[in-house]
């Protein structure tokens, strides 16, 4: 899309964004990031070492990115862009309208993608968001347009693997409930159940991503494996191992409330529907390989 935007404009994408964007709404701590350009005041990434202590990663060249990210930005200045939506100061209504749907595929099947955008109901309202997650930092926008209400979380804590503290998208949930809790319904509770251990050794295995992002393949790895330790199951990729408790039979959901519903197919354990955070948005099937 970056590329898109430079052969249309016939401007490089950086200077597009800033004529088109930053400038008319004053966001003026907001750019596109150089490595040899230090930016005043700009928060330094940390990750979370083996020990649980929290490491600086130190300088880092997010610019390849291109257009999947390379900016840098502040909540203020981000709020200035979510009310610019609202007024057709950057796009006309019937273009965010388009944005803000659920896209149509081939076969007339929907996803919970628009242009740019996820695409979901959260609570009985309408959620239109996305998550970011780059070296040292991590970020999440969910956006109410039925109610103008917006959460914005900009973390400079990497969340690969996840770690003690709540991620970006965790916690603009948990801020949404309590500005919004007289407008949302009641919450899912997950509770935990016991399996034969026969069922969940059923579910041991290597699992391959067939749907998942580019993204998503660089931070978790092709393959999720899915291992019991004693009577408890666990899943592992290049994020950590991660504990998975069953809510069900087949259904079962980690502590950052993402899901697994194992696929059967004549009783054979084929495969996995993943639901990332439990939101509908980001959902990724996986085919069981041995």
């Amino acid at each position: 899309m970056g590329k898109i935007i430079e052969k249309v404009s016939g401007m490089s994408y950086e200077k597009y964004l800033q004529v088109n964007i930053f400038q008319p709404l004053s966001m003026n701590n907001t750019g596109y990031e150089h490595p040899d350009i230090k930016v005043k005041n700009c928060a330094t990434g940390y990750k979370i070492s083996d020990n649980g202590s929290y490491t600086d990663i130190g300088e880092s060249d997010i610019s390849d990115a291109f257009s999947a990210g390379a900016l840098y930005s502040t909540t203020e200045d981000m709020y200035r862009w979510d009310q610019a939506l609202y007024a057709e100061k950057l796009v006309k209504a019937s273009t965010l309208n388009q944005a803000f749907s659920q896209a149509t595929l081939n076969d007339g099947g929907t996803i919970k993608y628009g242009f740019g955008w996820m695409v979901s109901q959260w609570r009985g309202l309408k959620e239109v968001g996305h998550g970011g997650d780059i070296t040292g930092f991590n970020s999440y926008i969910a956006r109410y347009p039925d109610e103008q209400f917006a959460v914005i979380v900009l973390s400079n804590i990497e969340m690969r693997p996840p770690g003690p503290l709540p991620d970006a998208g965790i916690l603009a949930h948990k801020i949404a409930e309590i500005y919004l809790t007289d407008k949302i319904g009641a919450t899912k509770e997950h509770v935990a159940i016991s399996l034969d251990p026969k069922i969940l050794d059923s579910y041991v295995g290597k699992y391959k991503w067939i749907n998942a992002s580019k993204g998503w393949i660089e931070a978790s790895g092709e393959v999720l494996t899915i291992y019991r330790k004693n009577n408890q199951l666990f899943g592992h990729s290049k994020m950590g191992d991660i504990e998975i408790n069953a809510e069900g039979e087949t259904q079962f959901f980690m502590k950052d409330n993402s899901t697994i519903k194992f696929l059967l197919e004549k009783d054979e354990v084929n495969g996995m529907v993943f639901d990332a955070l439990g939101l509908g948005v980001a959902i990724v099937n996986a085919q069981k390989i041995n």
